[in-house]
């Protein structure tokens, strides 16, 4: 298995943040989900990559330093996107101060109760010398119903077995610790997996800024209410940037003038 991430750039219609994305997802899931948030943020003008950590070896510190590994290479700190699981590890490779701001969409951290029943299968999978099949991810996927049917398959067909080490990593409960940066917590209103006391206690003990979205599950990069969660994370994003980093500043100004008009 590799050591980095795979890397899907995201390109941007015409380039206008200095600023990169870094989408991080979680576990089994792979680049399907970011459609169409990630298409969106390219028409926005915004540059960056899908990271698709599944071929990473190891549990969940090398995918988080794999992560962190990525970050380095840029030339500038990036903003950090990520969803269920894949916001785990992106608050980790953030601690080494080389990011810009972390947004989370459905956050799910290590040792959440959904990854326990999971690690069972991830045991029998490490004495079998096999990999965790997507069985228990898939049957989530059926029940959501915040997809279209469209949707759900074609996330179904992009989903992949993990490594034994990742899914038992994601069983076994870690301290909540702020990065030190600008964090934003998106969370759906109808989320199975997190809901509102777990995720104001999330956004409590990172410092976080929280916003509920309206009817939306647990799928908020591509499920019902994606628009919303799209357009929350845009702003969130803009706003938090200094003039240097704005390639069209005119342009931002502007933006941030609606964005105030809304409230």
């Amino acid at each position: 298995m590799a050591i980095e991430p795979t890397v899907i750039p995201l390109r941007p219609e015409s380039p206008r943040y200095t600023p990169t994305l870094g989408l991080v997802g979680g576990l089994f899931a792979g680049p399907a989900i970011w459609t169409p948030f990630a298409g969106y943020l390219a028409h926005r003008g915004w540059a960056g990559a899908i990271l698709d950590l599944r071929g990473v070896a190891g549990g969940l510190d090398e995918r988080a330093r794999a992560v962190a590994g990525y970050v380095r290479g840029l030339p500038e700190p990036p903003i950090l996107i990520g969803h269920d699981l894949g916001f785990g590890c992106a608050l980790e490779a953030a601690r080494g101060g080389a990011v810009r701001g972390i947004v989370g969409l459905a956050p799910l951290v290590a040792g959440h109760p959904v990854f326990q029943g999971i690690a069972t299968r991830a045991l029998w999978a490490l004495l079998l010398r096999r990999v965790v099949g997507v069985a228990p991810a898939a049957a989530a996927l059926s029940a959501s119903p915040d997809l279209s049917p469209a949707l759900r398959t074609l996330i179904a067909r992009d989903m992949r077995p993990e490594p034994p080490a990742a899914v038992r990593s994601a069983a076994r409960p870690q301290p909540i610790v702020p990065a030190g940066v600008p964090t934003l917590l998106a969370v759906g209103e109808r989320d199975p997996l997190l809901d509102g006391s777990r995720a104001r206690a999330l956004a409590d003990a990172l410092g976080a800024e929280r916003v509920e979205i309206a009817g939306a599950g647990h799928w908020l990069s591509c499920g019902a209410g994606w628009q919303q969660a799209v357009a929350v994370v845009h702003r969130w994003a803009v706003r938090g940037l200094p003039a240097g980093a704005l390639d069209f500043y005119a342009e931002a100004m502007a933006e941030r003038g609606d964005d105030e008009n809304e409230k």
